[in-house]
């Protein structure tokens, strides 16, 4: 039986000879819209509450 950790399970998921993977590059575009709609909530003044995900 082989074990493998979770970092090395991580980096072979996310990485590709040294570059990212399609996952990484998915990951990446996933959380980078959800952070722009962050910062454009922030700066338009409109602040969203966690736990019921309505404006405030």
């Amino acid at each position: 039986m082989i074990l493998i950790d979770l970092e090395h399970l991580a980096l072979a998921i996310l990485s590709d000879n040294g570059r990212p993977s399609h996952v990484a590059q998915e990951l990446r575009n996933y959380y980078k819209e959800i952070l722009i709609d962050e910062v454009s909530r922030y700066k338009f003044g409109t602040r969203i509450h966690p736990a019921t995900n309505c404006a405030t």
